[in-house]
């Protein structure tokens, strides 16, 4: 186990446990003493790790520290103490809402050129407002190489669309060159966007290969359609450890610690969830237009019944079930999510996705569409007040030997970088 402790303001470490320990014989540590070790994850005094192994002092928690795990997200992660910062999203509906319909309309009046442009205003207007750490995000993506993407994806799309038509042996050819191509275009999509992102001026990275992405896709992608979908969770955690595991904020590399078992015991859950209130709505729903028939004597006067009542069963469902899968694996995922010696925490609920997402979609069909702005906003706020970031070092430190690390490699950047396909 690798430890980290305080002394007037400074991090110390990382220490093995045979230092640590021998710190501990001599004194230099006391139970009143900050410590950090990769089990625990944040910072506490290391009397309330070691317990009666330590010599009684008073117990101090840290000004500002996290205090107590919670699932609430009434209590985020907001008063954080030094190694451990939350995400926080400043934008406002109102303020996206001017960009969201100056977008629109240029896009539709460009016959969909604009779009390039919009996405460059739109990501640029939400990494701006995300912070962490005292910090922004930026994004700086060229409107010319997000338009080069979508001309090869509307010509591969084109090809696959209206090929049969003329000829199948075309349609054909078509479908393997995008086969072939589809791990390159898929990498250099990842690439892109995570070039085009950084964080106090450092960018994140893709190390990630097309022939690696391409035994993933195909290799997991042909198991999942052998076992007619079973063992579709294990395709989605090797995309998901694809695109983790080669991604780096400067040379920091993210590792994603975590194997597929949890993954499928999610999907598992989510099933069961599915059918479970699938049936349950189901039989409320017959129940209540038999009732009614019964109660009236019509039996076809009040037919429209059922496919409202049906609608809003699916819309019911979908509430429920969509919110707990998204939840629970964006926090099995994030929260087994290491960069560098730090670590993610993330603390998304089903209720509380469940809550946005309701009051999204209902206002947004109410205004016809015009509530979007603020419905983007809403979870992107959400998003950010579940998450933090802890790290031993604190984050100028941290930022530090991101930094070093990345002056060292260099940019690396080259033409064949400068598309992006928006998968």
């Amino acid at each position: 186990m690798i430890w980290h402790y305080r002394e007037g303001g400074r991090s110390i470490g990382p220490l093995t446990e045979e230092e640590f320990q021998q710190l501990v014989a001599d004194g230099v540590i006391t139970s009143e003493t900050q410590v950090w070790n990769d089990g625990a994850g944040i910072w506490r005094p290391y009397g309330s790790i070691a317990g009666s192994d330590a010599p009684h002092m008073p117990h101090l928690q840290p000004s500002g520290a996290p205090g107590a795990e919670t699932d609430s997200v009434s209590a985020p992660l907001l008063s954080v103490g030094p190694a451990r910062h939350a995400f926080s999203f400043s934008g406002s509906g109102s303020e996206y809402f001017r960009i969201w319909i100056v977008n629109l309309l240029l896009t539709i009046v460009t016959l969909g050129i604009y779009s390039a442009w919009a996405k460059v205003r739109r990501s640029q207007y939400f990494y701006r407002h995300m912070s962490m750490g005292g910090a922004s995000f930026d994004y700086h993506g060229k409107p010319l190489a997000i338009l080069k993407g979508r001309i090869i994806a509307a010509v591969l799309a084109i090809g696959l669309q209206y090929s049969p038509q003329v000829s199948m042996t075309a349609y054909s050819v078509i479908l393997v060159v995008v086969l072939l191509i589809f791990p390159f275009l898929l990498t250099r999509s990842f690439a892109f966007r995570l070039h085009n992102s950084s964080w106090r001026s450092i960018r994140f990275r893709f190390h990630g290969m097309a022939k690696d992405a391409a035994k993933t896709l195909y290799g997991y992608g042909l198991l999942a359609a052998a076992t007619f979908g079973l063992c579709y969770p294990a395709l989605y955690h090797r995309l998901r450890a694809f695109g983790f595991n080669n991604a780096s904020f400067g040379k920091t590399a993210f590792r994603l610690g975590i194997g597929a078992g949890p993954v499928f015991g999610v999907f598992v859950k989510t099933v069961f969830l599915m059918l479970g209130t699938g049936l349950a709505g189901a039989f409320l729903v017959v129940v209540g237009v038999a009732g009614i028939a019964v109660f009236t004597g019509a039996h076809t006067k009040y037919a429209f019944i059922a496919p409202v009542l049906g609608f809003a069963l699916y819309f019911f469902v979908l509430l429920i079930v969509y919110p707990f899968f998204q939840a629970s694996m964006t926090n099995l995922l994030w929260g087994n999510l290491r960069l560098g010696s730090g670590r993610f925490e993330s603390i998304q609920t089903t209720r509380g996705l469940a809550a946005i997402w309701a009051k999204n979609a209902l206002l947004t069909l109410f205004t016809l569409g015009l509530y979007w702005p603020w419905a983007a906003v809403n979870l992107a706020r959400y998003r950010a007040q579940t998450l933090a970031f802890a790290t031993p070092m604190g984050v100028d430190h941290f930022t530090a030997d991101a930094e070093s690390d990345m002056s060292a490699a260099g940019e690396e950047v080259t033409d064949v970088l400068n598309f992006d396909i928006s998968f």
